[in-house]
């Protein structure tokens, strides 16, 4: 199911100009049709709009494919599907640190995982879960770096004491919410340079305060 507003991607954007150019509709053409300026679905194609209400991204779909408003859905839901599916198998590359530990089986590493995650879970259930649901949250924003963080061989810290590993996680913290914060002016002047073409436009930005360790992120039902 759709949510209300919907995020306007890099791939969506360029799926959709080369469906609108395939159907031989034109940008000024759909935009009047839709009741608005000529700019409208140029500005949509050129990241000028961030996020579309479902509904007009529904009308959308009618107006250039020619159907009614349940097919036109069912072609925006499967086409947003496509895209996510799409950017979660694109892995990016990152350097990282070299692991000289042995080759287990994919068994042995599946049952290595297990077993961890029910030792933790019959010590703290509830940390246990959050953690679990962050890591899937966490997945869907980059495959590709969350891989590479999984390769750090934390078991090198097996000489270090408590303290010791909480001092690293501290320093993890501090440089955590360093990025985060540099993340957040990012997005911020972003959101400052973009001119709203249309009273749907919005902007996907993370407006939090840094980051907490702690913090569980929303369930993804809500």
């Amino acid at each position: 199911m759709l949510p209300d507003k919907i995020e306007i991607t890099e791939s969506f954007r360029e799926y959709f100009k080369s469906e609108r150019k395939k159907l031989r509709v034109s940008a000024p053409d759909l935009s009047l049709s839709l009741g608005r300026s000529q700019s409208y679905i140029s500005a949509l194609e050129h990241g000028r709009i961030n996020a579309v209400k479902k509904n007009n991204l529904v009308s959308i779909f009618e107006k250039m494919y020619k159907v009614g408003s349940a097919e036109a859905e069912r072609k925006l839901e499967d086409t947003i599907i496509s895209q996510q599916n799409d950017n979660n198998s694109k892995l990016q590359n990152y350097k990282t640190i070299d692991d000289s530990s042995s080759r287990n089986t994919r068994d042995k590493l599946i049952d290595d995982i297990k077993s961890g995650f029910e030792a933790a879970y019959k010590h703290n259930p509830d940390f246990t879960i959050s953690t679990l649901k962050r890591f899937a949250t966490s997945l869907h924003f980059d495959l590709g770096f969350m891989l590479t963080i999984l390769r750090v061989p934390y078991f090198a810290f097996e000489g270090l004491d408590h303290d010791e590993r909480q001092n690293f996680l501290n320093e993890l913290a501090d440089t955590f919410n360093k990025y985060a914060e540099l993340s957040k002016k990012h997005l911020d002047e972003k959101k400052e340079d973009e001119t709203p073409a249309s009273q749907d436009t919005t902007t996907f930005s993370n407006n939090e305060e840094p980051h907490d360790f702690n913090a569980d992120p929303e369930s993804s039902d809500q």
